[in-house]
């Protein structure tokens, strides 16, 4: 069941994984359901992007190379207050990701991949109505 495009269509979206591919994956099927995306595959490349632009939601693999996603969280709400983030993870949501969701009120949900992109979809109208 797809939304009216109109609803969705200004929301700008930020993806931050370090698989290529999977970015490509991403933006291709949010592109589908109307948002405007724009994928980065390293923190250094994220961080350069929301200094120029703003985006609704934030998209932040848990678990980058030389900085976390904890630590690129912190940084691009320095940036962008407005911001808010689903946390994406491989790995089981631990302790860490957990206390993140608790207690940061932009942090929206966190998805463990493998994920089904409607539910994506709806972590992302979720955290944008917040």
């Amino acid at each position: 069941m797809r939304k009216r495009l109109g609803d969705m269509a200004e929301k700008k979206i930020l993806i931050i994984d370090d698989e290529e591919d999977f970015v490509k994956m991403l933006t291709r099927n949010l592109e589908l359901h109307g948002y405007h995306v724009e994928g980065c595959t390293t923190a250094r490349q994220a961080l350069n992007r929301v200094k120029k632009k703003s985006y609704d939601i934030v998209l932040v693999d848990f678990k980058m190379p030389k900085m976390g996603g904890d630590v690129i969280i912190e940084k691009i709400q320095e940036i962008c207050p407005t911001c808010k983030f689903i946390i994406l993870t491989g790995f089981s949501v631990d302790g860490k990701v957990r206390e993140i969701l608790e207690t940061n009120p932009k942090v929206c949900a966190c998805l463990q991949k493998p994920f089904e992109i409607k539910d994506l979809v709806s972590e992302i109208e979720k955290g944008s109505r917040r």
